[in-house]
């Protein structure tokens, strides 16, 4: 007999010397019945060693109620490194949805099992027999382990080809336990496959994952399906390069919110350029669909196609909402994502160039401004003002390198002959104030405005400056209040000299000129004493203003005695 079947048959126990008398056996099937045994390893061992052609042994379906939680360690430490023999023509064994035991056995320590046997594949799936497995050694046939569901405590070297383990193997399930990939002792734990060229599919589901080592399937150049799901992994940062045969990637039901950049491109490059697609599963994540998500979602909408329930899958909004993520805009969404940047920036720098602009301009135009500035205090002081309430006839504005002319001829002249009352600077302003403020005092004190046009006055910048607060005294006041006098002739004065304020007020008044020649000097006084009008009255002053002091008797008397002194001054006139 080579098939013995009791399939289904209500076996409760049976007698391992029952199979004595079956030498040429080769296929056991003991499914689906209530079998319960302890392990006795010795007549186990006999038992199987004593059946020379049995090659497969099915025990599948059987389960009786155990209430037993007991966990008993198979081999101690110091017994774990023992090599233990199992027959040579065993292929198959199936053990799926069994118990077999009130109890549990463990092997933390490991299981060394001779290199010199047969076994191809392995079925413990929802077997409850086992409760810690450590790292298993000499299934180097095995092709298929089926070891989901068995609710056991699977270390990372449990299933290692570090070590020449599973060399052979193709299909690895073992989901459904509780793999710790933090829990190991040996940095090449990380390299549980890369000796695993044949591995096929694996499926590491509901293992209560967190993370994944980054090598764990390098060099797995065959691997065509990945069952991660069910598990608590946030990130999912492994490499996938050498797998250049998967076609089905399932990572739902964990904690991710998006796919790392690497994996993106593996993938995509996959889709692109090999004849096989890879399908991608990320349902029941938390996937984010945000401004920092804005890649991820362009490449799972161009990946469509390849993306399980694509029209369902769904994802949390920048907005905290819950959208499908086919419908994202991603233009909109970019916008959103761009709008406080582009408003945190634009705003600032808005201020920022405005103000700069602003801060030019002021810099550029501080002179004008600060005229505009004193014209303005002018206006307010000269509102109402008669021009019997003036301080002085005239003010007499020159540079520096004409005072001479300035005073010695003009000036003398005006008080000494004339008996005007002028205001200049060596005389009448008060020493310690601004000098801007004494110039605005003592124009608005003034009932004229005399400016000695040079080449010297118009290189000034302050000349420049009573010049342009003169010009805003002409139109305040409303009426005639400037008198030029060109010292020198205006064809000699260069063109770069002539400002259009100087231009403006040559081309809208008339202006005296000054001449060297006696016989035109005359008429230069004259019409200077018309334009001037009558001197003002001779009354008592008071102290003047805090820029400004008054002309009183001994300036009169200095003039006076300087014509005596220059008669031939006085002659002139």
């Amino acid at each position: 007999m080579k098939y013995f079947s009791l399939f289904n048959s209500r076996v409760v126990d049976i007698d391992t010397e029952s199979f004595e008398y079956l030498p040429y056996i080769e296929e056991i099937d003991l499914s689906a019945n209530s079998l319960q045994m302890e392990i006795d390893y010795g007549n186990l061992i006999t038992l199987l060693f004593s059946l020379t052609k049995l090659e497969i042994i099915r025990l599948t379906g059987n389960s009786r109620n155990s209430n037993s939680t007991e966990n008993h360690e198979v081999f101690p430490e110091k017994k774990a490194n023992r090599t233990i023999d199992i027959p040579r023509n065993i292929e198959e064994m199936h053990f799926s949805f069994s118990t077999l035991s009130r109890g549990r056995y463990s092997f933390s320590y490991g299981l060394n099992l001779n290199r010199n046997n047969s076994i191809r594949v392995l079925d413990f799936a929802s077997m409850k027999l086992f409760g810690k497995l450590g790292p298993i050694h000499g299934l180097v046939h095995l092709t298929d382990l089926y070891a989901d569901n068995m609710g056991s405590e699977i270390y990372p070297n449990t299933i290692s080809c570090h070590n020449g383990a599973f060399e052979s193997i193709e299909e690895l399930l073992i989901s459904g336990n509780s793999m710790n990939m933090r829990d190991h002792t040996l940095n090449a734990t990380y390299e549980m496959f890369v000796n695993c060229p044949r591995l096929r599919k694996i499926d590491l589901s509901y293992n209560k994952m967190a993370t994944m080592p980054f090598i764990m399937f390098r060099n797995s150049s065959q691997l065509r399906t990945i069952h991660l799901n069910g598990n608590k992994l946030k990130k999912f940062n492994i490499d996938l390069e050498s797998a250049l045969h998967l076609e089905s990637l399932n990572i739902a039901d964990n904690e991710l919110q998006s796919l790392p950049e690497n994996i993106q491109r593996i993938i995509g490059r996959q889709n692109k350029d090999s004849n096989v697609t890879v399908r991608v599963d990320l349902q029941g994540n938390p996937l984010i669909c945000g401004c920092n998500s804005i890649d991820f979602i362009a490449w799972m909408q161009e990946n469509s196609k390849n993306i399980m329930q694509w029209e369902e899958l769904q994802c949390t909004y920048f907005n905290d909402s819950t959208v499908k993520m086919h419908t994202i805009d991603l233009a909109a969404l970019k916008f959103s994502c761009w709008k406080p940047v582009i408003l945190a920036g634009t705003i600032p720098s808005g201020f920022m160039l405005v103000f700069g602009c602003l801060a030019f301009l002021v810099y550029r135009r501080r002179y004008k401004l600060h005229y505009l500035y004193l014209q303005l205090r002018a206006a307010l002081r000269h509102h109402g003002k008669e021009n019997n309430e003036y301080d002085f006839d005239a003010f007499i504005s020159y540079n520096s390198l004409d005072k001479t002319w300035g005073q010695e001829a003009l000036y003398a002249t005006l008080v000494g002959v004339h008996h005007y009352k002028i205001c200049i600077d060596d005389r009448n302003f008060r020493p310690g104030a601004y000098i801007s403020d004494i110039i605005l005092d003592a124009i608005n004190r003034s009932n004229k405005v005399i400016l000695i046009i040079t080449q010297n006055f118009l290189r000034s910048k302050w000349c420049t400056y009573e010049m342009n607060i003169a010009r805003g005294e002409l139109a305040n006041r409303g009426r005639d209040c400037l008198v030029l006098i060109l010292k020198e002739p205006i064809n000699v004065i260069p063109k770069e000299l002539i400002t259009p304020t100087l231009q403006s007020l040559l081309d809208t008044r008339v202006y005296l000129e000054w001449s060297d020649y006696v016989d035109r000097q005359a008429v230069f006084w004259r019409k200077l004493c018309d334009a001037l009008g009558e001197p003002r009255p001779h009354i008592e002053e008071q102290g003047g203003s805090q820029y400004t002091m008054p002309q009183n008797e001994e300036d009169e008397q200095a003039v006076e005695n300087f014509l005596r002194e220059n008669t031939q001054l006085l002659d002139a006139f």
